[in-house]
């Protein structure tokens, strides 16, 4: 074999020494303006090798400037229209002859010092340059035409710090275009390219021209100017300019790209005209990059010469900065001002995220004042001094010359959220805006300190405002699709407008204003959880829905829900005290017109005496003529029946009769969840409380310490005696005493803890109110009759209710007891009515003896006697916790929860105290024995009752001993409490462990406190009571007498009464260790509200939460679960198995 010489062996060294320089040149060379057609490194290195030149000869013809080194194009072909192509030295001249033309170029580059002049029809002409070779256009002359001028070159298109391109407009792409959509006018560009296209010179469009730079990769360094015009910037691999007639007004990207970015470095202004920079990522994973680090610029301009001046034209600027799918960051300029006058531009900075610098310089400022708009439009936005979107210093000097929108509106989750962390402060007239798919959270101060300043919050969800004082603006305005909230206490001291809407407003910590006006729409609720407080020229309007529930099953019957409100005010109401704890306070208020709910003006009420001249009578003296109340009132503040502005009385006050005589249908007394306390009414003949008789609505209002003494009477109770067929009572409680006394043989009757008699609607309302009647019949610790009629029990409705008082009947002699009555703890009688969810949870004690007193017709711990008179009675999950205790004689029926029952419908519901009778050893076993029948449950069923559901009572197992007596052909099912074997759709109860005892302990520690609490409420009725008694002598006889003749009953009656005293002190105690767990329905389902958005934004929809009794307030509770005795019964679900906790 041959060997090669050694000089071969040397020059093959040198070879490879040099080929690193090369490839480092060649590098360089790529970076750099510069021949178009060098050879590559590549091709180098295969002369070398082939030996046909040396190395240094190779470098010398890199070295020498080839045949086309940054020459005028190149290897031109018209493929459409009709053009002609010159050259003449340095300079290339194109004539057009049509409006269009394409021509396909080998190279299209343009060296230093080269020219190329298109000469076209008219300004509207455009003429298509499409490169199909493989080198990129390098653009270091100058390019001239009247008309426009479209480079497209998939290689690159590159305009260097010596390149000026003056032209009508200007399109540079790395997208392709087919021959037939630019000769059509359809500027629709695709393709896959990588490479880029960048601007470092001065291109320059004439008025009204446009300038458009596309590609994956975009980047201006230099200036690009098109006054009167419009500016784009795009990356992507589908993109389509959109035309108004012969002028650009927008980019769509149909097609993302890998690695888009779009950025600018240098100037981009378009003066009267529009700027857009967009990018559009390929995918979800792949983000795009909008970039502005340079000077935006679209100013407003007006032209006052000429013709126009006469029409005062103004160009307003716009500029546009999208990137989907990606970060649009702004660390430069943006200006779209007005600084000769009239309105400023708009600013639209969009993506995925938007991240604004303090660096950045962002206006619309007029020298007018027109300050125009800046829209910042993510997924979702946070304003926080470190780790956020924009710091709050940042918006503040922002909105000195802007009004700023921010729109949240394509993102889900916490991505549409917008978040304000961070203090926000401005001193201009101009408006911040804050939109959100989702939640606005408000977790720091926003301070609008000018007379015009502005705030508008729309969430899809809920706004809430969790920063105390934090919306101090001139206008205020919220919307919500779900709640508004506000967490933390608001002082507004200047004179302004605050409007919320939602589909409930919780009301959670303290709101004041002085001066200004507040409104609250509720599609729903306004959950009054704290106090608010109007002063001064202050007013509140208020509405909501008054609308009440009227769904009947598929067989007409009304279902659990029918009669409920689907809005209205609520006050948090606190059981400890028996008052509500949220109200709206009108203090020291002289507004014309200070309160304005549903539309209707109010009369505040400021004083009991105001509240008892009313209807024209005095309850005091007895003067006057009641009459007919009628219109709307208020309760301002809280208020002290004895005349006195504290909560304790110096001298007794005692009424002779209700304070209001009638409500008429129409007519509204609101509380706003205000107190009436120590109310006494002392009389010999008692008919109603408060009110005599209601046809209109009553709500949201307490009455404590209230205190009745009646000889006789008939329909009474402490908020009402009689609640008329259209009567309606929302949100009302009372605690007290009534003392029922008389010595005639019919005694008091229908009596109740705080309505005598319903034929109306009562929801969420609760009486703790103890009842001591003698002689007296049909006595409930809430209502002493519920009595409807025969149509489908659409009245007599009562929901989401609580008796917690105790119910004592006794006989002053052996002729009469109770005048054919029924003693309940809920409800003495329920006469073709409907109870729902509600609970009684105090003491019924029957102490009765002679030979008269079974005229009692039932007594159970629940209701007495559940009679479908008309149509079917109907009780659904409720419960009685307390005890029913009979002390003597004979009563006709005694059961646990209800006494008797006939043409009834009783579900879901139990009994969990236990029952004492004169047959000890045998109460449990359902017996009959001397006309008296006992049952744990119910003590008689008779034909036409339906006891269904989850049924249950403590002490034994099996629904044989449940009911004292069964009429023939009934079904029932009453499961017990102390079972420990699982039955079929029940779970197995477990056994009690060492954990659960200390919780049981915990709970009656925690349980303390309240007890205290009612026992001192028992106390000052005690003591309301010896004052009644002093101011009624002929009371005061008639109960001594009653004493007397109790001290001279037969013998055993007075030991059986200490034996029931010291039992209900047992229960007292007992009950310490009993808890009651309630869940807050959802709040009632908002009805859409329409919104007018940016037709480019994407629609919020608000998240409505299902119909219920709305969110933090104690109303609407539903009892769903019980605990007592050790065992957990669920009553929620259809279960209510006992589960040991």
């Amino acid at each position: 074999m041959r060997r090669r010489p050694r000089t071969h062996l040397r020059r093959r060294r040198r070879t490879r020494s040099n080929r690193a320089d090369m490839m480092k040149f060649e590098r360089k060379r790529q970076d750099s303006p510069g021949p178009a057609n060098l050879p590559t490194t590549k091709a180098l290195d295969l002369v070398v090798r082939r030996g046909a030149l040396t190395t240094m000869t190779a470098i010398a013809a890199l070295l020498a400037p080839p045949r086309c080194a940054l020459a005028n194009p190149a290897g031109g072909t018209v493929v459409d229209g009709s053009a002609s192509i010159s050259q003449s030295g340095s300079t290339t001249n194109i004539h057009q002859s049509t409006n269009r033309a394409i021509i396909d170029w080998q190279s299209f580059s343009v060296g230093a010092g080269e020219t190329v002049n298109f000469y076209q029809p008219s300004s509207l002409s455009a003429t298509l340059n499409r490169v199909i070779g493989n080198e990129r256009s390098v653009i270091d002359g100058a390019i001239n035409a009247n008309g426009a001028v479209f480079l497209v070159n998939s290689a690159g298109v590159m305009f260097t710090h010596n390149a000026t391109v003056n032209v009508g407009g200007l399109v540079a792409s790395t997208l392709g275009i087919s021959n037939s959509d630019f000769m059509a006018g359809n500027y629709r560009f695709s393709g896959s390219s990588a490479a880029s296209v960048v601007n470092r010179g001065n291109i320059r469009a004439s008025d009204g021209g446009y300038i458009a730079l596309l590609g994956r990769t975009v980047s201006n360094e230099g200036a690009i100017v098109a006054t009167l015009g419009s500016i784009a910037l795009a990356s992507g691999d589908k993109i389509t300019l959109n035309f108004g007639g012969d002028s650009l007004v927008d980019v769509s990207i149909d097609k993302g790209t890998y690695k888009a970015l779009v950025a600018n470095k240098g100037l981009i202004q378009a003066d009267g005209g529009r700027v857009v920079m967009t990018a559009k990522a390929a995918d979800a994973v792949l983000s795009a990059q909008v970039n502005n680090s340079g000077i935006v610029q679209a100013r407003t301009l007006s032209d006052l010469t000429g013709a126009a001046a006469a029409h005062g034209t103004v160009r307003i600027g716009k500029i546009k900065l999208l990137a989907s799918g990606g970060t649009t960051k702004v660390t430069g300029k943006l200006d779209a001002s007005a600084p000769q006058g009239g309105r400023g531009g708009e600013i639209d900075t969009s993506g995925d995220r938007v991240k604004i610098a303090d660096s950045a310089v962002i206006t619309t400022a007029s020298a007018t004042g027109q300050n125009g708009n800046w829209v910042i439009d993510p997924d979702g936005f946070t304003i926080a001094a470190a780790g956020g979107d924009i710091t709050g210093a940042m918006l503040s000097s922002q909105l000195g010359s802007n009004n700023v929108t921010i729109l949240s509106t394509s993102g889900g989750g916490s991505d549409g959220d917008i978040n304000v962390n961070d203090l926000v402060n401005w001193s201009q007239n101009t408006t911040l805006t804050l939109t959100a798919t989702n939640a606005i959270n408000v977790n720091a101060v926003l301070t609008g300190s000018g007379t015009g300043s502005g705030l508008v919050l729309n969430a899809g969800t809920d706004v809430n405002v969790n920063a105390p004082s934090s919306l101090q603006v001139a206008s205020l305005v919220a919307t919500a699709g779900g709640d508004v909230n506000i967490n933390a206490a608001q002082d507004w001291t200047t004179a302004g407008s605050w409007s919320f809407s939602g589909a409930n407003i919780n009301v959670n910590d303290t709101v004041d204003w002085s001066a200004g006006t507040l409104t609250l729409n509720a599609a729903s609720f306004i959950n009054l959880n704290a106090v608010m407080t109007a002063s001064d020229q202050a007013s509140l309007v208020a509405t909501y829905n008054t609308a009440i529930d009227q769904t009947l099953d598929a067989d007409g019957v009304a279902t659990s829900t029918y009669g409920e409100p689907l809005g209205g005010i609520k006050p948090l109401y606190d059981s400890a005290t028996g008052t509500y704890v949220g109200r709206i306070d009108f203090v020291n208020n002289s507004a014309a017109a200070p309160l304005t709910i549903n539309g209707n003006a109010y009369t505040l009420i400021t004083s009991v005496s105001q509240l008892d001249m009313l209807d024209g009578k005095n309850s005091v003296t007895g003067e006057g003529d009641a009459v007919s109340l009628e219109g709307f009132y208020a309760l301002a503040i809280n208020l002290n029946a004895c005349g006195a502005v504290s909560a304790t009385c110096a001298a007794a006050v005692t009424y002779s009769s209700p304070l209001i005589d009638f409500l008429s249908n129409g007519s509204v007394l609101e509380g706003l969840g205000h107190d009436i306390a120590n109310l006494r009414i002392a009389a010999d003949y008692g008919n109603g409380g408060l009110l005599r008789y209601n046809s209109g609505v009553v709500r949201d209002l307490s009455l404590s310490n209230v205190s009745l003494a009646y000889t006789s009477g008939n329909q009474i109770g402490a908020l009402i005696g009689v609640n008329g067929l259209f009567g309606q009572i929302f949100n009302v409680s009372a605690n007290g005493a009534i003392d029922l006394v008389t010595t005639d043989t019919g005694g008091t009757s229908i009596t109740g803890g705080l309505v005598g008699q319903n034929s109306g609607l009562i929801q969420n309302s609760h009486a703790h109110v103890d009842i001591r009647s003698v002689n007296g019949n049909s006595i409930g610790g809430f209502v002493g009759t519920n009595f409807g009629g025969p149509a489908n029990h659409t009245t007599a409705i009562i929901l989401d209710s609580t008796a917690s008082g105790d119910v004592r009947v006794s006989a002053t002699n052996s002729n009469y007891c109770c005048g054919g009555g029924a003693i309940g703890g809920f409800a003495g009688a329920n006469k073709s009515g409907s109870i729902y969810r509600s609970s009684a949870s105090g003491n019924v004690t029957v102490d009765t003896y002679g030979s008269k007193d079974t005229s009692i017709t039932g007594v159970g711990g629940f209701v007495g006697q559940n009679w479908g008179q008309f149509a079917t009675s109907i009780i659904d999950s409720s419960v009685a916790t307390g005890n029913v205790i009979v002390l003597g004689g004979n009563v006709d029926f005694v059961g646990g929860f209800y006494g008797s029952a006939t043409n009834t419908t009783i579900s879901n519901s139990s009994f969990l105290g236990t029952i004492s009778a004169p047959t000890p050893g045998t109460i449990y076993k359902g017996i009959e024995s001397n006309t008296e029948v006992i049952g744990v449950f119910g003590g008689n069923m008779d034909p036409g009752v339906k006891l269904v559901g989850n049924l249950y009572h403590p002490g034994v197992s099996g629904p044989s001993n449940s009911i004292g007596r069964v009429a023939d052909g009934m079904t029932y099912d009453v499961k017990s409490t102390t079972s420990t074997e699982p039955s079929s759709g029940q779970g197995a109860p477990t056994s009690t462990t060492a954990q659960d005892a200390a919780a049981a302990r915990q709970r009656a520690a925690n349980s303390t406190q309240q007890a205290t609490a009612q026992r001192q409420a028992v106390a000052d009725a005690a003591a309301a009571r010896a004052e009644a008694v002093q101011a009624a002598p002929r009371v005061a006889n008639v109960l001594a007498s009653a004493t007397a003749a109790e001290a001279a009953s037969p013998s055993g009656s007075a030991v059986a009464a200490t034996a029931g005293k010291r039992a209900v002190e047992a229960r007292a105690a007992d009950k310490l260790d009993d808890r009651i767990d309630i869940e807050e329905p959802a709040p009632p389902r908002a009805p859409p509200v329409e919104k007018k958005r940016p037709q480019r934004q994407a629609a919020a929809t608000p998240a409505h939460k299902p119909r219920g009794a709305g969110q933090g307030s104690g109303f609407g509770t539903r009892i769903r679960s019980i605990d007592a005795g050790g065992q957990h019964y669920e009553l929620n679900d259809g279960s209510a198995a006992p589960k040991n906790r």
